[in-house]
């Protein structure tokens, strides 16, 4: 009897044990990612063939009831959805894969799910319905990056980083963009296709940076790619990218140099018969002989470009078109023509560029980060729970095996310690979000007063235009006509400089990019912008050696356009400003002396403040002098001045040499 017992005992703890330790065996995830790899195979082979005998031919090329662990019906529908795509019949596609949106919900079906999401932000991105694209790429690279899928994880984000482009969201492109470099690099055994994704990659993150004005930054990804194209001997590539570079050397006055790039470009362009590019290059070449002052083969290459575009439909090489022609009718004096092309080009602009498309895509952007990171908290969240349901596991064998009472003792201990760190990384994660939300209601406080009172500010010039113009109508004599179109110049004129500040307070937002620059030639070229703006004012310019600064030129344009131009606005009559500066090693100090109304010394804390205006000369919204408070926090630097009221005043700006705030 105690034999049979202990034999019962000993089957029991066996059967503990083996329950303890026992798993399912998963899916072989690579087995069945290279399945999906022959599938796709198999519809590109049937691109060809008629709509209606799509699943006839791909059933030729792989019979998916041979294939174990899948549901074929699921896969039949992707393949009939993916054919109808490669078929152009983007509507039909879209309706099957709406379906197997749903039918995928399953985790067991989550490469399914993936493949099904990428091919509709494919669908969606051919309709140019960039939002509902770039959700579907996210949420597929999402997915690719949990099943381990490198490869299919950078080429959604390549889709990514073009449509941020195309929205006009360039730094979101470069970190997409590099996004890609960086899981590209990271698949193992790249093939050619791979180093193709990577060329394309580093090719827009060098128009996003070109786009932005850093030439540098866009000449080296250029370069970068250029290196990888002629690597893997891709020739198209070459000719693209020679014809981007040429751009940014039109841009440096390198003109003869731009002319060999671009020349490049569009004899590779017509050798693989790119329409599109070799109108793109085309115009490029006429704006290159223009600024050479060859005015008749500039207009040769424009009439040769205009022949080729006529063969597409594409808004977009018509926009760039209308833009080209319109400046270069405006370099001949041929100004009615100029503004007809200038209009076609703003209404082609408008339809394609969405300002609302740009901040829903960024928003996507960030929900797509937020998503990831509480995915991370509930796959902790699954994880714990499944430890905790180990953890009574092993207290049921303790249970039956007294010698372990020990090990039940420790795993309690260590268990404890574990909820401590939960809770305490819980109070720091909430600490965290009471921080950023408390920082956003302060942003989003701050925008909703710039947007109320840019409301109030624009209108009133535009009211005064209206005003102007009404008045012009009851009204022959010529003198008054004249005044009149002279009054509506000046009130556009300052309706644009509000808008010009209210651009730059949206910039304050940009984090600090380095570059160097000679800062005296700097000064002398403001001076001379300055003088055309305002030509009763007399500038003194201290003449020195080169002076180099190494700052963000965004930040320093704001902090000496907005000082000068009030010193112009708040000078009397025959206004003289005198600029000098002094320097030492790690910093240079620039006075600007004006002899104008002074500031009163009840007003010396007030004037930096936002939308502060003390004198009846204040003709703007009163930021002026906030945005050069906020753009020198930003690199740095300070500002202080000295002011007697009737005689003028002195603003003494110290910059460091290098700025080191990050």
């Amino acid at each position: 009897m105690k034999s049979l017992i202990s034999k019962v005992y000993i089957l029991t703890i066996s059967i503990i044990f083996i329950s303890c330790f026992s798993k399912q065996v998963p899916v072989d995830s690579d087995y069945k990612k290279d399945c999906f790899n022959q599938l796709d195979i198999a519809v590109d082979n049937c691109k060809n063939c008629s709509v209606d005998s799509i699943d006839y031919c791909i059933n030729k090329y792989l019979d998916l009831d041979t294939i174990k662990d899948i549901d074929a019906k699921i896969w039949r529908d992707y393949a009939h959805a993916k054919g109808l795509y490669d078929h152009w019949s983007f509507d039909k596609s879209k309706e099957f894969v709406n379906q197997l949106i749903g039918a995928t919900e399953d985790p067991s079906l989550l490469l399914e799910r993936a493949k099904v999401l990428q091919l509709r932000g494919q669908i969606s991105n051919i309709n140019n319905e960039l939002l509902a694209a770039a959700e579907d790429y996210y949420k597929s690279a999402d997915i690719y990056q949990q099943l381990g899928l490198i490869k299919e994880v950078s080429a959604c984000y390549l889709d990514i980083t073009n449509i941020q482009f195309k929205a006009g969201n360039y730094q979101l492109a470069i970190e997409n963009g590099r996004q890609t470099g960086a899981f590209t690099k990271a698949t193992k055994n790249r093939t050619h296709a791979d180093s193709v994704r990577l060329i394309n990659a580093y090719n827009t993150v060098g128009l996003a940076f070109q786009e932005r004005n850093q030439l540098d930054s866009a000449i080296k990804y250029f370069e970068f790619s250029d290196i990888l194209a002629k690597d893997v001997k891709e020739e198209f590539w070459m000719g693209l990218i020679n014809g981007n570079i040429s751009k940014i050397l039109q841009k440096q006055g390198r003109l003869h140099e731009a002319l060999e790039k671009v020349t490049i470009d569009l004899k590779i362009s017509f050798k693989y018969k790119e329409i599109e590019s070799a109108a793109t290059s085309l115009l490029s070449a006429g704006n290159i002989y223009s600024s050479l002052n060859k005015p008749l083969k500039a207009r040769l290459y424009y009439d040769s470009a205009y022949n080729l575009i006529q063969k597409l439909n594409s808004k977009i090489i018509w926009s760039v078109y209308y833009k080209t022609m319109a400046k270069y009718s405006r370099t001949h004096r041929k100004f009615k023509e100029a503004d007809e092309y200038f209009q076609r080009y703003i209404t082609l602009r408008d339809s394609l560029h969405s300002i609302n498309a740009e901040k829903s895509l960024e928003k996507i952007h960030n929900q797509n980060y937020i998503d990831r990171q509480l995915a991370d908290i509930n796959l902790l969240k699954i994880e714990n729970s499944y430890k905790t349901k180990q953890v009574r596991l092993w207290q049921l064998c303790i249970g039956a095996i007294a010698s372990v009472l020990i090990l039940l003792f420790i795993l309690y201990r260590n268990n404890k310690r574990h909820n401590e760190k939960l809770v305490g990384l819980n109070a720091d994660l909430k600490a965290k979000v009471k921080f950023h939300t408390a920082e956003l209601m302060k942003t989003n406080k701050e925008l909703d007063t710039y947007l109320y009172r840019a409301s109030h500010d624009v209108r009133r010039p535009i009211l005064t235009i209206i005003g102007l113009v009404k008045i012009s109508e009851f009204t022959n004599c010529p003198n008054e006509q004249s005044d009149i179109r002279q009054k509506i110049t000046s009130t556009a004129q300052l309706m644009d400089k509000m808008l010009d500040k209210l651009k730059m307070t949206y910039g304050l937002r940009a984090s600090v990019e380095l570059q160097s620059f000679n800062f005296s030639q700097y000064l002398s070229d403001l001076v001379e912008t300055m003088g055309k703006f305002y030509p009763s004012t007399q500038f003194q310019l201290q003449k020195s050696d080169n002076i180099w600064l190494s700052s963000d030129i965004r930040f320093v344009d704001m902090v000496f356009l907005n000082i000068v131009e009030n010193a112009c606005i708040f000078s009397n009559a025959h206004s003289s400003i005198h600029i000098s500066f002094e320097e030492d090693e790690k910093f240079i100090s620039v006075h600007i002396e004006d002899n104008g109304i002074g500031i009163s010394e009840e007003y010396r804390y007030e004037i930096f403040e936002a939308y502060t205006r003390l004198s009846e000369k204040s003709v703007g919204s009163g930021i002026g002098l906030y945005i050069v408070s906020k753009a020198l926090s930003k690199i740095g630097g300070s500002i202080s001045f000295n002011s007697k009221v009737d005689e003028g005043s002195i603003f003494k700006i110290k910059l460091p040499r290098m700025y080191s705030g990050y």
